[in-house]
């Protein structure tokens, strides 16, 4: 704060126009960031409840025979959602009939068995569990997991995207308050140096309009006086 308080005023205006550009634009920023990652999980645990359903629809026959076969080719089509982890079907019992893990995917994650709907939670929007009722009669449960990939990608991007608009809008607020900060310092500057001129000349009329009508405008040097005087009585 020392050196802020010793510096030249177009130093101070300029940081001061750049300090409060910054915050403001980091506020935005940040909501709009919160903003659209929260609806973009919510948007990602919608996308996977719907592929679940779509899945259970599919497989609803072979689920209700018990057919393995059949239910692990319906699985077998997850192949085309790369964010998929694993995914199982289960029987109305709660037993599984097929299961289906990505190509990189190691260590099984699947419950062994399933009832009602019921599912192991590793975030509401990266498991889901969906029964599948084709007649108004359970016949099984469609069980997916999802790596969140989709979701961390998007929080770089916002960060990187952040970063960048905060980078130009420094460099915007920078240039405008190069630009402007003379309006106010250079009255000021000149006040200055008319006083020093008259108290070294001893020359102490009134001071020459300043080319405004603010507080710098009111301001004279009086006789007898080391400095600025208000003008008493200036509207």
């Amino acid at each position: 704060m020392r050196a802020f308080r010793e510096s030249a005023i177009r130093h101070k205006l300029t940081l001061i126009l750049m300090g409060t550009s910054a915050a403001v634009l980091a506020m935005a920023c940040a909501a709009f960031a919160v903003y659209d990652t929260l609806t973009f999980r919510g948007a990602m645990a919608n996308n996977l409840a719907t592929t679940a359903e779509i899945v259970g629809q599919t497989g609803a026959s072979a689920m209700a025979s018990g057919d393995r076969e059949a239910a692990s080719q319906v699985l077998s089509t997850l192949r085309a959602k790369p964010d998929i982890l694993a995914a199982g079907a289960y029987s109305k019992d709660g037993s599984i009939l097929a299961e289906y893990y990505r190509q990189n995917v190691s260590t099984p994650l699947l419950p062994k068995t399933l009832r009602g709907g019921e599912a192991i939670q590793r975030g509401p929007w990266r498991t889901v569990s969906h029964l599948i009722t084709p007649n108004g009669a359970v016949v099984g449960t469609i069980y997916l997991e999802s790596d969140g990939m989709e979701w961390r990608d998007r929080l770089w991007r916002n960060a990187l995207v952040t970063l960048i608009v905060m980078l130009a809008g420094a460099g915007v607020a920078l240039l405008l308050s190069l630009r402007l900060q003379h309006l106010v310092s250079d009255p000021i500057m000149g006040l200055l140096r008319t006083s020093q001129t008259a108290m070294r000349e001893r020359n102490l009329s009134p001071l020459a309009p300043t080319g405004g009508e603010d507080e710098l405008a009111l301001l004279e040097i009086r006789p007898g006086t080391r400095g600025f005087q208000p003008v008493v009585g200036v509207a």
